[in-house]
């Protein structure tokens, strides 16, 4: 029995701890990230499988908060039904409102026209997208994930919008993470 209640003692101990980190940072993070981030904390990365499947049992027990880790945007659900919840009325005001504001989304030109580069990155991890993400926005930069081996057609579009640009007179800039991309 002992041993049992050290075991929870010790789980909640550091169930506490993730989301306490999780307070500290800015990003949302991947069960696999967690195990980057805990690599300060002592966790080498033999350790990091065994740690990403407890995170995920104690997401799945409710210990941890099922939200604590970053959605997996390649795994995203495609074509469920966004139902409208506001009256008829509610969500013609809310179409009348777009419609005031729209000339502020308006973009008649591009951010890269009055530059002299045009910058794109890429990414190997969903942790690394996310906390990319805020400044490459700011910045109009575009962002993806290539994850191991790269979707050749995310590749040609890639190089299409580099050959545009470079046929623009820009230099093309691609920023890539740390780490080995495949097909390169």
């Amino acid at each position: 029995m002992k041993a049992t209640e050290k075991y929870e003692r010790e789980k909640k101990a550091f169930c506490a701890e993730i989301v306490r980190i999780r307070s500290t940072i800015d990003f949302d993070v991947s069960s696999r990230g967690w195990c980057y981030l805990l690599e300060e904390h002592g966790l080498t990365k033999g350790e990091f499988d065994r740690a990403q499947k407890f995170i995920n049992d104690c997401r799945k027990s409710g210990d941890l908060p099922l939200d604590i880790c970053a959605e997996d945007a390649r795994r995203a659900t495609d074509n469920l039904e966004d139902l409208d919840k506001e009256d008829p009325q509610d969500q013609a005001d809310l179409l009348i409102e777009g419609l005031r504001n729209a000339h502020k989304a308006y973009l008649p030109f591009s951010f890269w026209e009055m530059q002299d580069v045009y910058v794109e990155m890429l990414v190997e991890k969903v942790d690394l997208r996310n906390l990319f993400s805020p400044v490459c926005e700011k910045f109009h930069i575009p962002i993806a994930n290539a994850a191991g081996w790269s979707d050749i057609n995310m590749r040609a579009a890639m190089m299409r919008r580099f050959a545009d640009w470079e046929s623009q007179g820009k230099q093309c800039v691609l920023l890539k993470t740390h780490g080995h991309f495949q097909n390169e």
